[in-house]
């Protein structure tokens, strides 16, 4: 999540203060079941990122404690889920700032794609614009 957030901050920085930056469980890197998958505790990353709302993030990382591997699947579910939250905001425009392996079950398991480039993975850093309709 730290990666995400850095990069949202450099890429957006002229933005801070003027909209909401927000942190959200469901958009996280996929957890391989090592360690270094998993994020750091909110309380840290706030220390770090007091521009972000932490409020739907939990202390610390829900399978942190088990070491769970997800599967793709499940990531796919994260990633449904956070689009049914993404439906509920007012906001028109909106930055997503994730992992490759997120966005690639996004656009892969989640989203119907009529160009066929949003389903190719992401490289580090790279932005893409979408317009999302939901029916």
């Amino acid at each position: 999540m730290s990666r995400a957030l850095m990069t949202s901050n450099i890429a957006f920085a002229h933005k801070i203060g003027e909209i909401p930056f927000i942190a959200h469980e469901l958009c996280k890197e996929k957890s391989h079941g090592n360690s270094c998958d998993f994020r750091r505790s909110a309380s840290d990353a706030k220390q770090d990122f007091p521009n972000v709302d932490f409020s739907l993030v939990a202390e610390e990382d829900p399978l942190l404690a088990t070491l769970h591997h997800e599967s793709d699947m499940e990531v796919a579910q994260r990633a449904y889920d956070f689009m049914l939250w993404l439906r509920n905001r007012t906001e028109t425009e909106i930055v997503v700032s994730t992992h490759s392996a997120w966005l690639f079950s996004l656009f892969n398991a989640v989203l119907k794609c009529d160009d066929p480039e949003l389903s190719e993975w992401f490289q580090n850093g790279e932005m893409r614009s979408v317009a999302v309709d939901f029916e």
